[in-house]
C-alpha cells in the first residue's frame, strides 16, 4: 500500500451500546410535580470505506444502522435510525475538481406513554404521550429533543435526502472559481417537511501579494410541505482584503445584497399574524448590508483597531442596524487574541407598533476572539 498510495484502500468498522436515563418535570398549579420518566438504549455499528481507484477519482461511502428502544410504564417501542453517505472525486482535467454526495439520513422515531408522576404520588397518563427516539444525529441512545409544551413532549425525527455537486476551478495561480448545486428533500417533524433546491458561483482572486478580492452568488428555493409556505433568495456577496495603500494599514470590507420572496402559513403554529388571500403571510425581505474594518499594529502584540457593521432591511419587520466599535488587539496567541475598547450599538424597527424594541447601546468592549 505504502508504495501504490494511488490505490489505497481504507476500510473502518465499528460497534457501540449506550444507555440513558431521562427525567423531564415541569412544576404548576394544574399539575404540581409532574415528571416525565423514560429508559433509551440503543446498539449501533458502521462501516466506512475510501478508495482512490486512480490518480483522478476516488470514491467514498459509509453506512451506520442503530437500533433504538424506549421503555416507559407498561409500555415498550422500538426504532431504527439509519445514515448513508455516498461520494466521489473527480479530476480529468488538470485545475479542475468534481466532487459530488449522496446522504440519506433516518432518524428514526417512537412513540410511548411514558412514567408520569406527581408530587403527591398521583399517576396521569397524558393523552398526547411523549416522543423519544431518534437523536441519530445527537448521539445514539440519546431520547432526541424533547421539547415540553401544551401537548405533552415531542422530538423531532424525519427522513431527508440530498445530493451535492461542487466544481472548483483555477484558471489561473492565484485565482479560483466554483459552482456547487444542492437538491434535498425532507419529510418528518418540524422543518423537515420541505423540499430545497441551492445554487452558488464563487469567484476569489489574489490580486496581489497585498490584495484579494472575493465574490458570490446565490439562489436559495425551500417549499414547504402541506402547504406550509416557501421562500426564494438571492443572495450577492463582495468581500476585499489587504493592505491597498502599502504599510501596515490592514482593511477588510463586505457589502452584501439579500432579496427574499416567501410567504409562510402561521395558523398551525397558533401565532396571530396579517394572513393574505392565499392564506400565507407575506414574509419578503430585502437587506442591504457593509462592514468595514482597519487594523493597525503599533507594536509586536498591540494592534488599534475601529470596525464598523450597518444594515438596513426593508419588507417583513424592517429595520435599521449599527455596530461600531474601537479599540486595542492583543495578541496572545498565533491564532487568539484579547480585544479592549468600546461599542456602540443601535436597533430601529420601521414599524411604530415594534418601537418597545428598538434600542440603542454604548458598553465597554472586553472579548477574547479566535481566527483561523
Amino acid at each position: 500500500m505504502a508504495n501504490s498510495p494511488k490505490k489505497a484502500v481504507a476500510l473502518d468498522f465499528g460497534l457501540t451500546r449506550t444507555n440513558s436515563l431521562v427525567d423531564a418535570g415541569v412544576n404548576n398549579a394544574a399539575n404540581p410535580g409532574l415528571l416525565y420518566s423514560s429508559n433509551s438504549s440503543a446498539i449501533g455499528e458502521h462501516a466506512s470505506l475510501r478508495w482512490n481507484t486512480a490518480a483522478w477519482l476516488s470514491l467514498t461511502g459509509s453506512l451506520s444502522n442503530n437500533n433504538i428502544t424506549n421503555n416507559g410504564v407498561g409500555n415498550f417501542t422500538k426504532t431504527t435510525a439509519r445514515d448513508a453517505q455516498l461520494g466521489a472525486n473527480f479530476s480529468l482535467i488538470r485545475n479542475l475538481r468534481v466532487n459530488y454526495s449522496y446522504d440519506l439520513s433516518d432518524t428514526g422515531s417512537a412513540s410511548i406513554t411514558p412514567s408520569t408522576t406527581t408530587a403527591t404520588g398521583t399517576t396521569i397518563t397524558p393523552s398526547t404521550g411523549i416522543f423519544v427516539g431518534g437523536g441519530a444525529n445527537d448521539g445514539l441512545g440519546n431520547p432526541g429533543n424533547i421539547i415540553q409544551t401544551n401537548y405533552g413532549a415531542s422530538s423531532y425525527a424525519g427522513r431527508s435526502a440530498t445530493h451535492r455537486i461542487n466544481l472548483d476551478f483555477q484558471p489561473r495561480q492565484g485565482m479560483q472559481v466554483g459552482l456547487n448545486f444542492d437538491t434535498s428533500s425532507s419529510l418528518g417533524d418540524y422543518q423537515y417537511n420541505s423540499d430545497r433546491k441551492d445554487i452558488g458561483l464563487n469567484f476569489g482572486w489574489q490580486v496581489s501579494k497585498r490584495l484579494q478580492f472575493n465574490t458570490s452568488y446565490a439562489i436559495q428555493r425551500v417549499q414547504y410541505v402541506n402547504g406550509q409556505g416557501g421562500s426564494t433568495s438571492n443572495t450577492i456577496l463582495f468581500a476585499a482584503q489587504g493592505h491597498p495603500f502599502g504599510g501596515k494599514l490592514n482593511v477588510q470590507m463586505t457589502w452584501q445584497m439579500l432579496r427574499s420572496n416567501s410567504g409562510f402559513n402561521y395558523s398551525a403554529t397558533g401565532t396571530t399574524a396579517t394572513i393574505g388571500a392565499s392564506g400565507l403571510v407575506d414574509t419578503s425581505t430585502a437587506l442591504n448590508s457593509f462592514s468595514l474594518r482597519l487594523d493597525y499594529p503599533i507594536a509586536i502584540r498591540y494592534a488599534l483597531f475601529v470596525e464598523g457593521i450597518g444594515s438596513a432591511s426593508s419588507g417583513y419587520q424592517a429595520s435599521a442596524e449599527n455596530d461600531l466599535k474601537f479599540g486595542l488587539d492583543y495578541l496572545l496567541t498565533q491564532s487568539l487574541k484579547f480585544s479592549l475598547g468600546w461599542q456602540f450599538q443601535s436597533h430601529m424597527y420601521a414599524d411604530r407598533t415594534l418601537a418597545s424594541s428598538n434600542y440603542k447601546a454604548s458598553s465597554l468592549l472586553a472579548e477574547v476572539g479566535l481566527h483561523f
